[in-house]
């Protein structure tokens, strides 16, 4: 077990701005997120897998939709919703899972308000996604309800029965669209012995560390460490993202590299042949700093030098079956 506070925090923030391979919260946002968690609670337990109880309840509390609207309830919803969940399932939660590597702060903010440990694990697996059933609860067939989805406004829906990600998306999305667009989702619970077979682990650890390499711009370690490569160095001569259906969707033009973008770096292409692709990391770097770029930002890199860099997939995303959910 380790804690998260004030003095390992950038660290935290800058692996999960990697894993979030240009996707989930930018640095400044997420930095934000953290904040709020840290003046609730000044350490933040985070916990191994091993630490659990077998039978402890592990599951997923976040916020959904737009989070500007009426901060100021959302921790008194956030208790609010855990206490409705824990009601209706007659069950007791235990410890708080992320629901990906660079989004992990509502974890941390819900554990904050709960007196909860966050779980040293993410659903997704390492990393961010651009989709709710690319996680570990969808590779391995694993029931996400009940969920119970609660609107700023107090209205509530909950679902039972075997429901899959995106039938449940397509429910909750105009739920809250519907109800003060904004709210909490209580769901994924799981036994921590059941978690444990399937899950992958220490990937907040695992953030942290990559971190500290980028804060000691030790890139060279880095790849040696964690078997990256740099595809190329050189100058961002294009870039064209913009919202569309939901996604953050567009290219990226290093030389004779492109990048292709949906919320996440998805795909890397050589003159138009594909060399690389999610779940595969793909990271795009300010030389500069050696600091992750997030999408939304790389208008401000246009012209500058950046690095493309590659990691292979790990856990059960390197398997050929799983690598196909990703479709790209």
């Amino acid at each position: 077990m380790f804690y998260l506070s004030k003095k390992n925090l950038v660290e935290l923030r800058l692996g999960s701005l990697f894993f979030g391979t240009g996707g989930g919260l930018s640095f400044a946002d997420h930095g934000a997120v953290f904040t709020k968690a840290l003046k609730t609670s000044a350490k933040i337990p985070v916990k191994k897998i091993t630490e659990f109880a077998p039978g402890a309840i592990l599951a997923s509390v976040y916020g959904v939709g737009d989070p500007s609207k009426n901060t100021a309830k959302i921790p008194t919803l956030i208790k609010a919703s855990v206490k409705k969940f824990q009601k209706l399932t007659g069950t007791k939660i235990d410890g708080l899972i992320p629901g990906e590597i660079g989004a992990e702060g509502q974890a941390f903010q819900t554990a904050a308000y709960l007196s909860l440990p966050v779980l040293d694990s993410d659903l997704v697996g390492g990393r961010a996604a651009p989709e709710i059933q690319l996680d570990v609860f969808s590779v391995f067939d694993l029931p996400i309800t009940p969920v119970l989805g609660v609107s700023i406004t107090g209205k509530s829906i909950f679902l039972e029965g075997r429901f899959p990600a995106q039938e449940i998306e397509k429910i909750l999305r105009p739920f809250f669209a519907d109800n003060g667009s904004s709210g909490i989702l209580v769901g994924y619970a799981v036994k921590a012995g059941v978690y444990k077979r399937y899950g992958l682990k220490e990937t907040l650890s695992k953030a942290m560390d990559i971190g500290r390499y980028l804060q000691e711009k030790n890139l060279g370690s880095l790849l040696k460490k964690y078997s990256g490569r740099k595809i190329t160095q050189g100058l961002m001569k294009k870039t064209s993202v913009k919202s569309s259906a939901g996604f953050l969707k567009g290219q990226v033009e290093i030389g004779k590299y492109s990048v292709e973008i949906k919320n996440e770096n998805m795909a890397v292409y050589m003159d138009k042949k594909k060399i690389a692709w999610a779940p595969d990391v793909i990271v795009l770097l300010d030389v500069k700093n050696t600091r992750p770029i997030h999408n939304t930002e790389l208008h401000k890199y246009k012209n500058k030098e950046v690095a493309l860099l590659h990691f292979p997939a790990v856990g059960y995303w390197k398997e050929k079956k799983n690598k196909k959910m990703w479709n790209v």
